[in-house]
């Protein structure tokens, strides 16, 4: 399966010799923008990351071509724009509190540079571009994983923690090292890779997965989602290895020579076993019984604040009508305020700007009905589209589609990179080149 999205998604094999800048670039955007816990003076470093691509993108066209061709398809990511800039200008004049008022003017300027980006890479020259963002998150899948079991590992060893060590004491660098701080969960360590939240593993680990041909890669994968902490992570990267599987039987059958996997399993066990007497000092029945104690714990709904609070942000569907009005319900309370609603109904993080930990819910509250029906047609659109290059990319709409009902994964990496998927998806007449003498709509 992975072949397929290699094959769909990643750019041809070249020397790095002869990679171009903005290849280079984009490569190192797919990488870094994985990273949020990177931050220089306050802002991350997808933020000037993405300025610089959009800047790179807009001379590239100016300078080669003198102008730029709008497709059809970037109709729908302007729409969204459109719809999200009306929402926080609703916000802006509107009776919410300041604390979610502040900022949604920046917010306006990212709805459009998010749009820019799209019409920007929406031809020829940047179809292949985007594939080196593509590759770069899938190496940074890869990097986080390892660096997981290295957080574990100097978690264990020293009872503190290795972003703290790296990123504050040797880079000086003030930012949210969130989980990764201290034990949380029975004095479990969350691992948070390169983020201040292990949710950020949930889409990063899915798409290391589905990408990577190897199966020691795959099972280091699954590894690290299910040690986590993040059961989202895990459900994600569950629902690829059910997909897989699926994808196999129905395009090649049952040929699974027995001999080659098992000793890939075997080297597997071999290698898990040899980590955990290594880093743990408890028998390993009572290590399995604690993790399984601890997903179903996580899963309990009376048990578990965190769950439970997760499927009361659905509940506010119904009781949210009464709190909005009808501009409000169409266009959204303003990006990044849907935790309005949640403070309103169900009195969390009060004086707090927040958003409600669910895509669907976030988006409809954030961005309004009419944001949520622009988004989610667009997707579905594509993706169905997809499925003609790419026969296993289902298994990929599937996995952040359920993950986005217990959780935010829609992060801004991840919406370039479904754009990046998008612009892939275009049928080659409609990636002709640009027009050299004026901008045109098609």
């Amino acid at each position: 399966m992975a072949q397929e999205f290699r094959k769909a998604w990643f750019p041809a094999k070249k020397s790095a010799r002869d990679l171009t800048v903005n290849e280079i670039m984009m490569l190192l955007f797919g990488i870094l923008g994985t990273m949020p816990i990177i931050v220089i003076r306050g802002n991350t470093l997808f933020m000037y990351l993405f300025m610089l691509m959009i800047a790179l993108g807009g001379a590239y066209a100016l300078v080669e071509y003198k102008s730029f061709e709008i497709r059809r398809v970037s109709l729908w990511p302007l729409a969204i724009a459109i719809s999200g800039s009306v929402g926080a200008m609703l916000c802006m004049t509107g009776s919410l509190p300041f604390v979610f008022r502040d900022g949604e003017g920046m917010r306006i300027v990212w709805e459009i540079l998010y749009a820019v980006f799209f019409v920007l890479l929406c031809t020829m020259q940047g179809r292949e571009q985007v594939r080196y963002y593509i590759k770069g998150v899938y190496i940074a899948s890869v990097i986080q994983a390892f660096y997981c079991l290295a957080q574990l590992a100097y978690f264990e060893l020293t009872k503190s923690t290795l972003n703290h060590l790296i990123f504050e004491r040797f880079l000086g660098m003030q930012s949210n090292f969130g989980f990764d701080a201290g034990k949380m969960d029975n004095g479990r360590v969350m691992l948070s890779g390169f983020c201040w939240h292990p949710a950020n593993l949930a889409p990063l680990l899915t798409i290391g997965y589905l990408c990577s041909d190897s199966w020691v890669l795959k099972l280091i994968f699954v590894l690290v989602g299910s040690i986590c902490g993040n059961r989202t992570t895990l459900l994600g990267l569950g629902i690829c290895v059910l997909g897989e599987g699926i994808w196999y039987l129905k395009t090649k059958g049952f040929q699974i020579r027995f001999n080659v996997w098992t000793a890939r399993l075997s080297l597997f066990g071999i290698l898990a076993a040899a980590a955990y007497f290594v880093l743990m000092d408890r028998s390993l029945i009572r290590k399995v019984s604690d993790m399984i104690s601890f997903y179903i714990e996580k899963t309990d709904y009376t048990h578990n604040l965190s769950t439970g609070a997760h499927l009361d942000y659905w509940f506010t569907v119904p009781k949210g009508f009464r709190e909005v009005g009808p501009l409000q319900f169409l266009f959204g309370l303003g990006p990044e305020c849907s935790g309005y609603i949640g403070t309103k109904i169900l009195n969390m993080y009060p004086d707090q700007k927040w958003v409600l930990e669910c895509d669907y819910i976030n988006i409809l509250w954030s961005y309004g009905l009419l944001g949520l029906i622009l988004r989610y047609t667009w997707y579905i659109r594509e993706s169905i589209k997809s499925q003609k290059k790419n026969s296993a990319h289902w298994v990929f709409v599937a996995a952040i589609g359920i993950m986005g009902i217990f959780y935010n994964v829609m992060f801004n990496w991840v919406i370039i990179f479904i754009y990046a998927v998008i612009i892939l998806n275009m049928d080659t007449d409609t990636s002709k080149e640009v027009s050299t003498e004026s901008v045109q709509v098609v």
